[in-house]
């Protein structure tokens, strides 16, 4: 069917209507930076996760062959710790403490509800006491419009005042005020009836009030059962997390001490990858413990807040860097890791680092730049606070003086172009290369929006396929 110049430009005007909208929304994303490690178009299916998995295995235990198997099941439980069952407990301990926080506010909504049904049961039991007195001065009054009906008729009335006047004047002035006299009356009988309307409506309020604390006091005490429950499931997730990087610390050093027991190259680089993924796990841990300081501070100033009166800023300095791991780096080209430059500092190695004097950072919370830039930092090879989105850093890495080339090296920022290796394919990507291998390929750390500020490694084969920033 031929469709008609009319239509054709219904549905053109349709289509450029959708594509202004989906603009807006991209320009209004292009301002928080977001950056993913991986779209979702790209993302790994679990069929995939678990065949690379199982090919990291197979590939480890080729690398092993030879080695006596002690020092061999030590590595492969090492490289099991840090790739596998430490990542898992790591989601599983977030899981937990964020349910923990949101049973937490439930139990606090809960106690909240309560308090307000018992100050409002209070305020109504005041209202009833005051008002009893003025209840039963209207009663008086009532009753003694009641007596005063009982004496005598209008005309005994009219009869009395007739004769008691001395003139025709007195008698109209006595009968006006015996008039405001009956409409005083009459009035403070309505006051009366009124409030002692109010008065019941009062009372069966109150009752229901009553009722409802019941129930609130049942639910208040559910809700904090609950937060206790969830905040002892996230004490024993965390302490199983802790319980694992022991083992894992433990292996470690096991590892480091037999070091010299392996004889071929492919088992010590497989030894020296997993000790690199250590490393990564143990940035993992300082960035966990600043976070829990941090939080630890906000709730501080807000109790402070609290009790003063006075407005606290509870921002935390997500910025704020711990203290450089000792990191076992390989030396190269004419740097090492870990650097010597301060995370303050506005000149490295020479060039501008294009931060301010103030410790920079202005990158969000948990995406890629943001964990670059803590990352560098913490090696002692600060980047400036304003590189751009990932794809970005190498365009203004040499305008800012850095060094930037296709060749990896420890330390270095890679740098990925939109689309790049499931990277965002608006933002593209960065990540921090922490050991190059002898085939050629890097293994890197890096973080994302997802990743909920918790650092993963994986490794890259065609590394010169990427742009490294150097200092």
């Amino acid at each position: 069917m031929k469709a008609t110049r009319k239509n054709v430009r219904t549905r053109m005007n349709a289509v450029v209507a959708a594509g202004t909208v989906a603009l807006s929304l991209i320009s209004g994303s292009i301002v928080s930076w977001y950056i993913s490690p991986m779209d979702d178009a790209n993302a790994l299916t679990p069929y995939q996760t678990l065949a690379q998995h199982q090919q990291a295995q197979a590939s480890l235990k080729q690398q092993l062959a030879g080695v006596n198997n002690e020092l061999a099941r030590l590595i492969t439980d090492l490289n099991d710790l840090v790739n596998n069952q430490i990542p898992a407990a790591e989601t599983a301990a977030a899981q937990a403490q964020d349910a923990a926080a949101s049973a937490a506010q439930r139990a606090q909504e809960a106690a909240d509800r309560l308090t307000a049904a018992q100050n409002d049961k209070t305020t109504l039991e005041n209202q009833l006491s005051t008002a009893q007195a003025t209840n039963d001065d209207a009663k008086d009054k009532v009753a003694a419009l009641a007596r005063s009906s009982f004496h005598g008729s209008n005309a005994s009335k009219t009869m009395s005042v007739v004769t008691g006047s001395k003139s025709a004047e007195e008698y109209i002035q006595t009968m006006q005020s015996d008039s405001a006299v009956s409409r005083v009356e009459a009035k403070a009988a309505s006051d009366s009836a009124t409030e002692l309307s109010t008065g019941k409506n009062r009372v069966d309020r109150l009752t229901a009030i009553e009722q409802r604390i019941t129930g609130l006091k049942a639910e208040a005490d559910q809700q904090s059962a609950a937060a206790q429950q969830a905040s002892a499931d996230a004490n024993a997730k965390v302490s199983s997390l802790n319980d694992l990087r022991s083992q894992a610390d433990q292996k470690s050093k096991q590892l480091s001490a037999q070091q010299a027991n392996l004889q071929t190259a492919e088992a010590r680089e497989a030894a020296a990858v997993v000790q690199a993924q250590v490393q990564v796990d143990e940035y993992n841990r300082q960035l966990a413990a600043q976070a829990a300081a941090q939080a630890a501070a906000a709730r501080k100033k807000a109790a402070t807040s609290q009790y003063t009166g006075k407005r606290q800023n509870t921002s935390s300095n997500t910025n704020s860097q711990p203290a450089p791991v000792n990191y076992n780096a390989q030396n190269a080209g004419d740097y090492s890791v870990p650097g010597n430059c301060g995370p303050t500092a506005t000149s490295c190695y020479g060039h501008n680092t294009g931060r301010t004097a103030v410790l920079g950072g202005a990158y969000p919370w948990s995406q890629c730049t943001w964990y670059a830039y803590n990352r560098r930092t913490a090696l002692g090879l600060p980047v400036g606070s304003y590189m751009g989105n990932g794809k970005d850093w190498a365009n203004t890495g040499r305008r800012l003086g850095y060094v930037v080339n296709n060749t990896p090296h420890v330390g270095a920022a890679m740098v990925f172009q939109a689309g790049q290796a499931g990277s965002d394919r608006t933002y593209g990507h960065v990540a921090i290369v922490e050991r190059v291998n002898s085939d050629g390929s890097v293994l890197i750390s890096e973080c994302g929006a997802v990743y909920q500020g918790v650092a993963h490694s994986r490794i890259i084969r065609n590394a010169s396929a990427y742009q490294y920033v150097h200092i």
